[in-house]
């Protein structure tokens, strides 16, 4: 006896094509004038604003914290932070990606980890079961309606996922740090944990992967000219560790460009336990109940009494600069 035919495939495409067909590029001509230029202002207010994005069109509630280092993120072209376990670390890469993937016409942001679990773990916890499924209705919508299709590939390597915007052709790549990874291109790079990863990988595979996004609006001749070309960037989040690792020099670097760098915008950040207690985002009680169960060597190493790296990076001045520069 024939298998039933499954028309439900069949049918969310045809649903899917009928709504891009409002995206394609002879919708806007049906757009007025004043239109189309408040459709400008949203989005420069939106691309100058990650975290307002985050906030006003996701709808996720952030900590004051992670508003801050979200919009610290939108306006740099390196982000480097040093950051205490429980910050939120991972979930803020993703959404940070998020942001970029929804802001940003063909974008091609890759996510790098350690391990290939550790990647797998970021897509299927964090982006898809939480941010998507738990924390936005606006992004759960996409996903329902396969504007978001999120895929894994079946290969030798225990396979790679791959998120796509089907309105705006974006995609975000989770990637493992390994030679493997040679040849993808990206427009954002963004090193989840990153005292993890290799030094040598990272500066032989992934940094040449950036190049400028290729807008559509770049065709036009009134706007290719140097000031509107987009750069490549790079985020780095890590845990701390000691000042003589590889990522710490990489911070060190980020520090030093902030204060000279003429053409680029790099940006520096650091958290430890307590100004997440501050903030909100953990409490006495978790400081008291991981420090209880730490042997001394532990509670050194241990991203909950970091004080000793911030001191060799000289992080707390650049904090302070940073605090003067936003709110001053």
């Amino acid at each position: 006896m024939p298998l039933a035919v499954n028309h439900g495939g069949n049918l969310r495409r045809q649903f899917l094509h009928k709504q891009l067909s409002t995206t394609s590029i002879g919708g806007a001509c049906d757009l007025t004038t004043e239109q189309k230029e408040r459709a400008k202002k949203w989005i420069t207010r939106y691309r100058r604003n990650w975290d307002l994005f985050a906030t006003e069109v996701l709808q996720i509630k952030l900590y004051p914290l992670q508003l801050f280092s979200l919009h610290m993120m939108g306006v740099s072209q390196e982000y480097n932070e040093i950051a205490t376990r429980g910050a939120a670390k991972s979930w803020r890469c993703a959404l940070a990606a998020i942001v970029v993937f929804c802001l940003y016409p063909y974008s091609e942001i890759v996510i790098t980890s350690s391990t290939i679990p550790q990647a797998s773990k970021l897509v299927e916890k964090k982006i898809r079961d939480e941010i998507i499924k738990k924390l936005s209705n606006y992004l759960l919508y996409m996903y329902e309606h396969e504007y978001i299709v999120i895929t894994k590939s079946n290969t030798s390597d225990g396979g790679a996922y791959t998120i796509e915007n089907k309105l705006n052709g974006s995609t975000i790549s989770v990637l493992p740090c390994l030679e493997s990874a040679r040849g993808q291109r990206s427009t954002f790079n963004i090193y989840e944990e990153s005292r993890l990863l290799k030094a040598s990988i990272v500066s032989s595979v992934f940094e040449p992967m950036g190049h400028a996004r290729q807008a559509k609006y770049l065709l036009n001749p009134k706007y290719n000219v140097a000031r509107w070309q987009e750069k490549a960037r790079s985020f780095y989040i890590s845990s701390a560790r000691y000042s003589y690792e590889w990522f710490a020099k990489k911070f060190r670097d980020t520090v030093t460009n902030y204060y000279t760098s003429k053409y680029e915008k790099y940006t520096p950040f650091a958290q430890d336990i307590f100004t997440a207690i501050e903030d909100g985002s953990r409490t006495w009680a978790d400081y008291r109940k991981n420090k209880r169960s730490m042997s001394e060597l532990d509670e050194r190493k241990s991203t909950y009494t970091v004080m000793y790296i911030y001191n060799a990076l000289n992080c707390w001045n650049t904090l302070r600069a940073l605090q003067t520069t936003t709110h001053g």
